[in-house]
Protein backbone atom coordinates (compact mmCIF):
# COMPACT_ATOMS: atom_id res chain seq x y z
CA UNK A 1 0.00 0.00 0.00
CA UNK A 2 1.39 3.36 -0.99
CA UNK A 3 1.69 5.88 1.80
CA UNK A 4 0.82 9.43 0.97
CA UNK A 5 2.70 12.51 1.91
CA UNK A 6 0.82 15.00 4.04
CA UNK A 7 1.97 18.55 4.40
CA UNK A 8 3.18 19.14 7.91
CA UNK A 9 1.82 22.66 7.67
CA UNK A 10 -1.68 21.51 6.73
CA UNK A 11 -4.03 21.99 9.68
CA UNK A 12 -5.89 18.93 10.84
CA UNK A 13 -8.95 20.98 11.66
CA UNK A 14 -10.21 24.05 9.89
CA UNK A 15 -12.14 26.66 11.78
CA UNK A 16 -14.34 28.47 9.33
CA UNK A 17 -17.15 30.63 10.57
CA UNK A 18 -19.94 31.22 8.09
CA UNK A 19 -22.99 33.30 8.94
CA UNK A 20 -26.06 31.35 7.99
CA UNK A 21 -28.85 29.33 9.53
CA UNK A 22 -27.66 26.30 7.60
CA UNK A 23 -24.30 26.33 9.38
CA UNK A 24 -23.97 22.57 9.58
CA UNK A 25 -24.47 22.24 5.82
CA UNK A 26 -21.88 24.90 5.14
CA UNK A 27 -19.43 23.35 7.60
CA UNK A 28 -19.94 20.04 5.84
CA UNK A 29 -19.29 21.61 2.45
CA UNK A 30 -16.21 23.38 3.76
CA UNK A 31 -14.92 20.07 5.18
CA UNK A 32 -15.46 18.32 1.84
CA UNK A 33 -13.76 21.17 -0.03
CA UNK A 34 -10.82 21.09 2.41
CA UNK A 35 -10.52 17.33 1.92
CA UNK A 36 -10.54 17.66 -1.87
CA UNK A 37 -7.90 20.39 -1.77
CA UNK A 38 -5.77 18.29 0.58
CA UNK A 39 -5.94 15.30 -1.75
CA UNK A 40 -4.99 17.50 -4.70
CA UNK A 41 -2.01 18.93 -2.83
CA UNK A 42 -0.94 15.42 -1.76
CA UNK A 43 -1.01 14.29 -5.38
CA UNK A 44 0.97 17.34 -6.47
CA UNK A 45 3.50 16.72 -3.68
CA UNK A 46 3.80 13.06 -4.74
CA UNK A 47 4.36 14.03 -8.35
CA UNK A 48 7.01 16.66 -7.55
CA UNK A 49 8.89 14.21 -5.30
CA UNK A 50 8.77 11.43 -7.88
CA UNK A 51 9.85 13.78 -10.67
CA UNK A 52 12.84 15.07 -8.69
CA UNK A 53 13.84 11.58 -7.57
CA UNK A 54 13.55 10.10 -11.06
CA UNK A 55 15.56 12.98 -12.54
CA UNK A 56 18.22 12.42 -9.87
CA UNK A 57 18.40 8.69 -10.58
CA UNK A 58 18.71 9.34 -14.32
CA UNK A 59 21.45 11.93 -13.82
CA UNK A 60 23.29 9.60 -11.43
CA UNK A 61 23.09 6.70 -13.88
CA UNK A 62 24.59 8.97 -16.54
CA UNK A 63 27.47 10.01 -14.28
CA UNK A 64 26.20 13.56 -13.71
CA UNK A 65 26.60 13.38 -9.95
CA UNK A 66 26.34 17.08 -9.14
CA UNK A 67 23.06 17.32 -11.04
CA UNK A 68 21.84 14.15 -9.34
CA UNK A 69 22.70 15.59 -5.92
CA UNK A 70 20.75 18.77 -6.74
CA UNK A 71 17.68 16.75 -7.75
CA UNK A 72 17.99 14.62 -4.62
CA UNK A 73 18.21 17.80 -2.50
CA UNK A 74 14.96 18.96 -4.08
CA UNK A 75 13.36 15.59 -3.34
CA UNK A 76 14.65 15.76 0.24
CA UNK A 77 13.17 19.23 0.73
CA UNK A 78 9.81 17.93 -0.49
CA UNK A 79 10.06 14.80 1.66
CA UNK A 80 10.87 16.84 4.77
CA UNK A 81 7.47 18.52 4.39
CA UNK A 82 5.87 15.07 4.75
CA UNK A 83 5.00 13.09 7.81
CA UNK A 84 8.15 12.00 9.69
CA UNK A 85 7.37 8.32 9.13
CA UNK A 86 7.00 8.65 5.35
CA UNK A 87 9.52 6.29 3.72
CA UNK A 88 10.31 8.87 1.06
CA UNK A 89 12.26 10.82 3.65
CA UNK A 90 14.75 8.02 4.27
CA UNK A 91 14.91 7.27 0.54
CA UNK A 92 15.71 10.92 -0.23
CA UNK A 93 18.34 11.05 2.50
CA UNK A 94 20.05 7.91 1.25
CA UNK A 95 19.93 9.02 -2.40
CA UNK A 96 21.58 12.33 -1.52
CA UNK A 97 24.11 10.54 0.69
CA UNK A 98 25.13 8.20 -2.13
CA UNK A 99 25.41 11.03 -4.66
CA UNK A 100 27.48 13.09 -2.22
CA UNK A 101 29.71 10.15 -1.32
CA UNK A 102 30.29 9.45 -5.02
CA UNK A 103 31.55 13.03 -5.39
CA UNK A 104 33.95 12.58 -2.49
CA UNK A 105 31.86 14.64 -0.05
CA UNK A 106 32.25 12.10 2.74
CA UNK A 107 31.67 14.46 5.67
CA UNK A 108 28.41 15.63 4.09
CA UNK A 109 27.27 12.11 3.16
CA UNK A 110 27.88 10.42 6.51
CA UNK A 111 25.19 12.19 8.61
CA UNK A 112 22.69 11.85 5.77
CA UNK A 113 23.17 8.09 5.60
CA UNK A 114 23.09 7.78 9.40
CA UNK A 115 19.81 9.68 9.54
CA UNK A 116 18.38 7.53 6.72
CA UNK A 117 19.37 4.33 8.48
CA UNK A 118 17.91 5.54 11.78
CA UNK A 119 14.61 6.33 10.05
CA UNK A 120 14.60 2.92 8.34
CA UNK A 121 15.15 1.23 11.69
CA UNK A 122 12.26 3.22 13.18
CA UNK A 123 9.96 2.29 10.29
CA UNK A 124 10.95 -1.35 9.86
CA UNK A 125 12.35 -2.32 13.25
CA UNK A 126 15.92 -3.25 14.18
CA UNK A 127 15.56 -6.92 13.14
CA UNK A 128 14.38 -6.18 9.58
CA UNK A 129 16.78 -7.55 6.92
CA UNK A 130 17.08 -4.20 5.12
Amino acid sequence: MRQHCLYARTPLHTHVRLKDDSGSLRRGLVAVLWLLLSVASISAQDLRWETATNAGVKAFDQGRYAEAAQQFKTALTLAEDCMPDDPRLSTSLMNLAVASYTQGQYAYAAPLSQRALALQEQLLGPAHPQ
